[in-house]
């Protein structure tokens, strides 16, 4: 785009009058200072362009793999329900939650890296932000089980209390910023007696408020398919 944008700028100065009044040969050259005045205007478009494409394109992104990590916990819940039950069925008395989490659910999930409970490569592991930029929790912490799925999403859950079974925490880019809720970091959880549902869904009580804390934010992305919470 920028290209055609220099090439109809220069298309225009070829046919403007030169100070005598004479009209520009098909032959002659541009001079050095028609060149600068070009590159300078597409320095303006480029500026004023580019960071809303970036925009556009991290908003897709992350719509296409909150999408996939969806469904990839729905289809390995389903898979592992004959021979382990669903989480309402799992057995937490015995060890640490997240290690029965991933004990039941990781054979029926492709990951290209297992951290566990202590690594620190896999997903954030200091305190994320909430969407209104307060101070949120911890959710990498040694507490979670951590993995990183195929589709580059980073996976940490554990069990966190009696109506929300399993939260699955979602990291679109990993360790990286801007590790905030509703902007990079999302969440499933297992409703008992319910399901899998994205926090914000009608099921769940969670909002999409970008001066809240982001989590019913979930829902918004996968329905509407987009960040227009964020405007």
């Amino acid at each position: 785009m920028i290209y055609t944008i220099l090439g109809n700028i220069l298309i225009i100065f070829s046919i403007l009058p030169n100070k005598k009044g004479e009209f520009m040969s098909k032959n002659k050259g541009f001079t050095l200072a028609e060149v600068l005045i070009t590159l300078g205007i597409i320095g303006i478009v480029a500026a004023m362009t580019i960071p809303t494409l970036l925009a556009k394109y991290q908003e897709k992104q992350t719509v296409i793999k909150l999408r996939q990590t969806y469904s990839i916990l729905s289809q390995a819940i389903r898979s592992r329900q004959e021979e382990v039950g669903t989480p309402d069925d799992w057995d937490f008395s015995e060890q640490e939650d997240a290690v029965v989490i991933a004990q039941n659910l990781l054979p029926a999930l492709k990951v290209v890296q297992d951290c566990e409970l202590t690594g620190d490569s896999c997903i954030y592991t200091q305190r994320y932000k909430y969407l209104n930029s307060s101070g949120a929790g911890y959710y990498g912490g040694d507490n979670m089980y951590k993995v990183v799925l195929m589709n580059g999403t980073a996976l940490s859950f554990g069990k966190t209390s009696n109506s929300e079974i399993v939260d699955f925490y979602v990291d679109i880019n990993g360790p990286k910023p801007p590790n905030t809720i509703g902007r990079d970091l999302f969440c499933f959880s297992w409703f008992r007696n319910k399901g899998l549902y994205p926090l914000g869904a009608p099921e769940t009580e969670y909002t999409c408020d970008k001066d809240g804390n982001g989590w019913g934010c979930t829902y918004h992305v996968l329905h509407y398919e987009n960040m227009s919470y964020l405007k």
